[in-house]
């Protein structure tokens, strides 16, 4: 009985385990937005969602504003983000070459299936002195919509890029808007709570205790 105890712990944290392999979707990626397609949702990979931005407040049970509730979240009522060649509407060309996403309308979001730890993350602005000239800044947000950085970028500086490394669990990044952004890098590490979960239960079973 005791081993199959034993087996049963050790292939329930194998699957644990594995969960936590295949659950690690989010890799590297760089979107240069050139090829095939037209808006952004057409380059965002599957754990990915861009979308505009609207900076609310959260209601509370008889709908009314919750002060100092605001934060971003995507405007579901809104048109899809546009990818096209900033060039075309005079705003230089993309760094890319051919496209890149188009923020000149609303502040765009970029929004995680769940959080990531991001080793790095980088942006080129388009190659144009257009574009809001002071406080301007790529902002990072945790699950609970709390900022965790914000990274002052100049708009009016043609090429201009956003590098930022290590900055802990983000789940939405705010492109403030006025610019087109291009090579959008990141670098993430998935969520380690399944990996945990099996470690907790591999520790449980040198104790020959776990759920039951």
């Amino acid at each position: 009985m005791k081993t199959n105890n034993k087996l049963g712990l050790a292939l329930f944290a194998a699957a644990l385990l594995g969960a936590a392999a295949t659950g690690q979707a989010a890799g590297p990626f760089n979107l240069n937005f050139d090829g095939t397609g037209s808006v952004a949702s057409d380059f965002a990979p599957i754990f990915l969602t861009i979308g505009y931005g609207q900076f609310v407040p959260t209601l509370d049970g008889n709908g009314d504003s919750i002060p100092g509730s605001e934060h971003w979240e995507l405007d579901l009522s809104a048109a899809p983000v546009p990818v096209i060649n900033p060039s075309t509407v005079g705003w230089g060309v993309a760094p890319s070459p051919s496209k890149a996403l188009d923020v000149r309308d609303g502040a765009v979001l970029l929004v995680f299936d769940q959080p990531y730890a991001f080793e790095s993350f980088s942006a080129t602005l388009d190659n144009s002195t257009l574009g809001e000239l002071v406080n301007t800044a790529v902002k990072f947000y945790g699950a609970s919509n709390n900022e965790l950085f914000s990274a002052d970028v100049n708009q009016s500086t043609p090429g201009a890029t956003v590098n930022v490394g290590y900055i802990g669990e983000v789940k939405t990044i705010m492109l403030p808007t006025t610019a087109f952004y291009d090579n959008v890098q990141v670098v993430p590490e998935p969520a380690t709570f399944v990996s945990l979960m099996a470690g907790a239960c591999l520790l449980a079973m040198r104790r020959r205790r776990c759920i039951s």
